[in-house]
């Protein structure tokens, strides 16, 4: 039974370990360092508990309810904000550095283009894209690629080794591309094009990007517009100088 219970709690710790990695948790908190799973764990235990507790002060405050609903209630809510707020926060971080990542991607398939045009064969190709990318996240995992082929000469391995370290739909549309370069040769229409897509697509989040700026804009004008109508009536009322509103 106990084997049975450690063997579960393993399984759990490496899917744990292969969210954070796959979303860069690494990376964006911990400066490129392993993030364990025991250390996720605790974090949301930590704000599980946090959460419990401050459900339970507030109920006893406000409420008269049975102490026994108080602790199922604290308990459930600090559950449920245990679990979903890290994981939130990490899914939200995540999607934000593939945002970033766009830029790069869309370098490594010109890089590749021009390597594989001048005779470069595909593994090294790929392995000098690491010059003209800037997200380190990115960066370290071509240069774990380029490893890991020079150590196994397993170029299918280190594309499933790459892609497993993202959680991002253009990384994995890359990995594609790479495995098809390998198995029909330097066929650069597929390189060619999936620039082209790559520059679509950041049009496309440059457009969006335009647009939350300015509704951004226009909340904080009503916002500014909203707190000077309450500013001015609080004083009318305050002052009682009902002179200001008479037509």
């Amino acid at each position: 039974m106990n084997k049975h219970v450690e063997k579960n709690q393993n399984q759990w710790k490496i899917k744990i370990e292969q969210f954070l990695a796959r979303n860069g948790a690494n990376y964006m908190y911990n400066s490129g360092k392993q993030i364990s799973a025991d250390v996720y764990i605790q974090i949301c235990m930590t704000i599980a508990l946090c959460n419990a507790a401050c459900i339970i002060l507030l109920l006893d405050i406000y409420t008269n309810i049975n102490i026994f609903i108080e602790v199922m209630l604290s308990a459930f809510g600090g559950i449920i904000v245990g679990i979903f707020i890290p994981q939130w926060v990490i899914t939200y971080g995540n999607k934000q550095s593939n945002n970033e990542m766009l830029d790069d991607i869309a370098k490594i398939y010109r890089e590749l283009f021009l390597q594989l045009d001048a005779g470069v064969f595909i593994t090294e190709a790929f392995a000098e894209c690491r010059q003209v990318v800037k997200i380190g996240r990115l960066k370290t995992a071509i240069t774990e690629f380029n490893g890991t082929v020079r150590i196994t000469a397993d170029m299918d391995a280190a594309i499933d080794e790459f892609e497993m370290k993202f959680n991002n739909f253009y990384i994995t549309i890359l990995c594609m591309a790479l495995r098809q370069l390998q198995k029909n040769g330097r066929n650069l229409t597929i390189i060619r094009d999936m620039e082209k897509q790559m520059k679509n697509v950041q049009q496309q989040l440059r457009l969006q990007e335009t647009e939350k700026l300015e509704m951004k804009s226009m909340l904080i004008q009503f916002f500014v517009l909203v707190m000077t109508v309450i500013i001015m009536t609080l004083f009318i009322f305050l002052s009682g100088d009902f002179s200001l509103i008479n037509i």
